[in-house]
């Protein structure tokens, strides 16, 4: 007879493992298959950058055109502005600009952001800042751009110790910049860590 407890303390163990793989993320249930219509590619390839079919199009600026520009603003706080970051989310990933622009929305929606659209399976998942960084992460490993704005939403949101780890891996992946020592400076001290 196999022993119960055993096994749920070992699927328990195996839970809290993966939820800590990804420091400041609670594992989602469900965050989508990253299969999409268009796409997904990667923000940093040059070849998504190149123009195709004989036009002066690529395959970033046809998406930021017309699923980004518009909406960077913020005058809009409705399912089309929410539906446009997650296009671009979907194409792209890794698109700074659209990561930025979820994490104001976000704010200015109160953590409560309109539903995304169903997957390309047709299923739907949780539409939550957490779940794109998720699918980010898991689209772009290696990413530190995509690992900085996930401790500036950490940060945004009072997550301090879980923004630093955040920003530990984003150093950790090459990223050296201003803003980003800026804001481990700005962690430690809301977390009261200075000399």
């Amino acid at each position: 007879m196999p022993n119960r407890t055993g096994n749920c303390v070992m699927a328990a163990l195996g839970l809290w493992l993966a939820a800590a793989a990804t420091p400041g993320l609670a594992q989602q249930p469900r965050c989508g298959d990253l299969a999409n219509a268009f796409g997904p590619y990667d923000y940093n390839d040059p070849e998504n950058r190149k123009l195709f079919g004989g036009g002066g199009d690529s395959h970033l600026s046809i998406v930021e055109r017309a699923h980004l520009t518009a909406f960077e603003a913020l005058t809009r706080t409705d399912f089309d502005t929410m539906g446009s970051i997650d296009y671009t989310l979907r194409a792209f990933p890794n698109h700074p600009r659209a990561l930025f622009l979820l994490i104001r929305f976000d704010r200015k929606m109160n953590g409560k952001l309109p539903i995304p659209p169903r997957n390309a399976d047709g299923t739907s998942w949780p539409g939550t800042v957490d779940c794109y960084f998720e699918r980010a992460m898991r689209f772009a490993p290696k990413d530190p751009i995509v690992r900085q704005l996930l401790g500036v939403y950490l940060h945004w949101n009072g997550r301090y110790e879980e923004a630093l780890a955040a920003y530990a891996q984003a150093t950790e992946l090459g990223l050296k910049s201003a803003e980003l020592y800026y804001n481990i400076g700005l962690a430690h001290y809301e977390l009261k860590q200075y000399p």
